[in-house]
């Protein structure tokens, strides 16, 4: 029992420490990255994470560095527990409209909802 409650004191250290990690979150009213907590993110924020930072969240990926491929690796070891890194990319279709931030006032209209 002792066992079992230290662990559990470990998961919340953890889960403690994920939820008030650093995010850029999109204000919705101007459009301008402000910075945040993960815990703050909710369905439809769109979030900025820079180079080798952790990925708060599920995402949708909408522009990367990388312009012209749109393409951006990602090391899943926390999920999966592989280490090799994957190909994850934009739809190319999404890739013009996102070129950069200035541009996703004009681009994106609409409102992402969820159960």
């Amino acid at each position: 029992m002792i066992k079992d409650a230290f662990e559990d004191f470990k998961r919340y250290k953890s889960d403690k420490s994920e939820n008030e990690a650093p995010a850029n979150i999109m204000s919705k009213s101007d459009f301008i990255f402000t910075p945040g907590q993960t815990q703050k993110i909710i369905v439809g924020d769109v979030i900025r994470v820079d180079n080798d930072e952790t990925i708060p969240s599920d995402i949708l990926l909408l522009q990367t560095s990388d312009v012209d491929k749109g393409q951006c690796y990602i090391e899943t070891k926390n999920l999966d527990g592989e280490t090799n890194l994957k190909i994850k990319q934009t739809h190319k279709e999404m890739m013009p409209l996102f070129k950069d931030e200035s541009q996703f006032k004009n681009s994106v209209k609409g409102e992402i909802t969820c159960e």
